[in-house]
């Protein structure tokens, strides 16, 4: 409920309001991982860089899942402290790659300035081969390859390594929306929503 009203304050403008709206929330529940999430978006907006990363940093320890809603902004934060060391570490430590457009498109970049390209695009393919793809993620290798941007050997790896895991995985349907696998058909996609899209 406090968290609720802190982000109507949020939305509104209205960041005194919401710090009370949070204290509260932490009165009520010292470990709730979105009264943290929320501090850190009102100290955001409010230009004090540091305290955002510190709290949004905090998350990765007490709910992993919400690190990807700051990652964008976590980049942003190190970006406008000058702070290249910080930044470094940080992407660095990401432990996943963002699936959410925005946040891949960020960290992409970040990845691209902070260690050039060619580091990029193998960090990149290097994550790819403990987790899979998302979609973000193919259509940047599908413009990648396209470009011949990568190198010979990565792309033969790239291509083994996803041939293998469709085989491991059995993919037999995909949906023609959103580029979703799974082993049984669904009339409704469960990740895009798109009826009859499975072939």
């Amino acid at each position: 409920y406090w968290c609720e009203l802190a982000q109507q304050s949020i939305n509104d403008g209205q960041f005194e309001e919401a710090k009370k709206c949070l204290r509260s929330a932490v009165n009520e529940d010292r470990t709730s991982s979105r009264a943290i999430f929320l501090r850190g978006q009102v100290f955001f907006k409010q230009a004090d860089y540091q305290q955002a990363i510190n709290l949004w940093q905090s998350l990765a320890v007490s709910n992993k899942m919400l690190t990807e809603l700051v990652v964008a902004d976590l980049i942003v934060c190190y970006q406008k402290l000058d702070n290249q060391k910080g930044l470094r570490d940080y992407l660095g430590e990401l432990t996943s790659i963002p699936k959410d457009f925005i946040a891949f498109k960020a960290w992409r970049y970040a990845l691209e300035e902070t260690f050039g390209v060619e580091e990029a695009i193998t960090r990149i393919t290097n994550h790819v081969h403990e987790e899979g793809l998302s979609s973000p993620v193919s259509s940047y290798l599908f413009d990648t390859v396209s470009n011949k941007n990568l190198s010979a050997g990565q792309e033969n790896d790239l291509l083994k390594d996803l041939l293998s895991r469709a085989k491991s995985n059995n993919i037999e349907y995909t949906c023609v929306g959103c580029g979703f696998d799974t082993k049984a058909m669904h009339w409704h996609c469960p990740n895009c929503g798109e009826w009859d899209s499975f072939y």
